[in-house]
């Protein structure tokens, strides 16, 4: 069976050979290699022509060239239209794999042939314990079963460190959105509604380099704007297909989503006026009469939707005293 691991390339010219020797090593033999260049202004890409010519599977490596800078995205998009394997696997070029991690993967389907297969991480430059962790290994058989497991967060909403099959993808139509910031969640929210056959495992098979200067973790407007088109989207896709009345979990996820919103919008600085804008956009996103009867949040969920009802100054400081307790 043929993985193909797709590799964004922009300017991370300290990055990529870590990330090339750790993809082009790996003990999985049948692998395809999708790098593709997304208007580096570096030498990024002259260093991993470098490394791949210098390793033993240069022939099953892919280079794929865009003119400009079209995004993380489009970027993916491309890997996947020139990718030929079963299965497709996201790696991003400041990250790194475990060597034997695709072998762990492909081992699990063997004769499954899961929609999706996805390991843990572990992180550097960031804190472990803010991000979902796979608590337990499992086989998940079932579209509603599948989404409640996203839902009540038994594994995580990145794309990186899941091998998605191909057919699954392309049968759905699905593919990252042009332009925005956040579009994995948007994405894996889309797998997991759609999918009738997951794997999740609680081995490590990814590693994340968190940097303070990559794209999602900077504060801007663009990055607002991004969440709040996925509020949107999600919302939409959660009416289409009638979610409402078999996902009991929806409720308590959008209130985490919720909750992170503001808490980003805080801790930016943000001013008064901006927040209090941002909000009366979400409250417009949730303004179904579903989202307002308390009987479908938990206790928990109830606390993290209070903060869009208080009165603006009130719901700062709310904000800003959940993260002081956090930090705590």
């Amino acid at each position: 069976m043929k993985v193909s691991i797709i590799i964004p390339i922009y300017n991370v010219s300290p990055y990529i050979e870590r990330c090339l020797q750790s993809a082009l090593n790996q003990t999985y033999k049948e692998i395809e290699y999708v790098c593709v260049n997304d208007g580096s202004t570096d030498d990024s890409f002259e260093k991993a022509k470098k490394i791949i010519a210098s390793n033993s599977r240069e022939d099953q490596v892919v280079l794929v060239e865009h003119k400009k800078n079209e995004g993380i995205a489009i970027t993916r998009n491309t890997g996947i239209e020139h990718s030929t394997g079963e299965y497709i696997y996201f790696l991003d070029s400041d990250d790194e794999l475990p060597l034997n991690a695709i072998e762990i993967l492909v081992a699990a389907n063997d004769g499954i042939a899961a929609d999706i297969v996805l390991g843990d991480f572990d992180i550097t430059g960031g804190r472990r314990e803010e991000y979902v962790k796979i608590k337990k290994s499992d086989t998940i058989i079932g579209k509603e079963k599948i989404l409640n497991s996203f839902l009540s967060l038994q594994w995580y909403d990145g794309t990186c460190n899941k091998m998605v099959k191909r057919s699954f993808l392309e049968e759905n139509g699905i593919s990252f959105r042009r332009g925005i910031i956040h579009e994995d969640i948007l994405w894996s929210f889309e797998i997991a509604m759609y999918a009738s056959c997951l794997i999740f495992l609680n081995r490590k098979t990814y590693i994340y380099h968190i940097r303070p200067n990559s794209i999602t973790q900077k504060v801007s407007d663009k990055n607002f704007r991004s969440l709040l088109f996925v509020m949107k989207e999600m919302v939409e896709l959660s009416t289409k297909n009638n979610l409402y009345s078999s996902q009991s979990e929806l409720f308590n996820y959008f209130s985490n989503i919720k909750i992170y919103f503001l808490k980003e919008l805080v801790r930016s600085k943000a001013s008064v006026e901006y927040i209090k804008k941002s909000r009366t956009e979400v409250n417009h996103i949730f303004s179904n009469k579903i989202f307002n009867s308390l009987g479908n949040y938990s206790f928990a969920s109830i606390l993290k939707i209070l903060p869009y009802k208080l009165p603006i100054h009130l719901s700062i400081l709310y904000i800003k005293v959940i993260l002081c307790l956090k930090r705590g």
